[in-house]
């Protein structure tokens, strides 16, 4: 006896498929800060060369992934443009420039009425870095068959 294969075993389900009754399929990230929105960005992309992500209904995470999503909003066409996101959120990581004086300042004033930990403090620099990087819209699109959904872009 053979073990059915993957694809032997689309083949046979799909005829069986009612329309009325696909499933509706979530991604749920994780957090953990940089790693959480690299992760995120990363499996994305990766489900978008299996083509599986236009079977997506709904995105859900929370903390870092959430820094990768906040990237989402900018185009409603983001399932095309995942791959833009991941080079946009490459060069952002590794050359981009930003503000130190301005974040620094922030840390500073925010620091007058609290006690924060150099984590504390290295993680507003990166929330700081990333998210004056990654430009949020208010904005959600509609996408004709699957719901509210977010889009991808860099705010370059």
């Amino acid at each position: 006896m053979t073990t059915p294969t993957p694809k032997s075993t689309e083949v046979c389900i799909l005829p069986q498929m009612n329309s009325d009754n696909i499933p509706n399929i979530a991604v749920l990230a994780s957090g953990g800060a940089l790693r959480a929105m690299v992760a995120l960005c990363g499996t994305l992309v990766e489900l978008r060369k299996y083509n599986l992500l236009d079977c997506i209904m709904y995105l859900g995470g929370v903390s870092g992934s959430t820094w990768c999503m906040s990237g989402l909003y900018k185009n409603k066409d983001w399932v095309e443009k995942i791959e833009e996101l991941e080079k946009c959120l490459h060069e952002t990581l590794t050359q981009g420039k930003w503000e130190t004086k301005k974040a620094i300042e922030s840390v500073l004033e925010a620091a007058e009425d609290e006690c924060y930990s150099l984590t504390d403090i290295w993680s507003y620099f990166i929330v700081h870095r990333l998210l004056n990087q990654v430009a949020v819209e208010a904005e959600t699109y509609q996408k004709p068959h699957a719901g509210n959904y977010v889009s991808v872009g860099c705010s370059q």
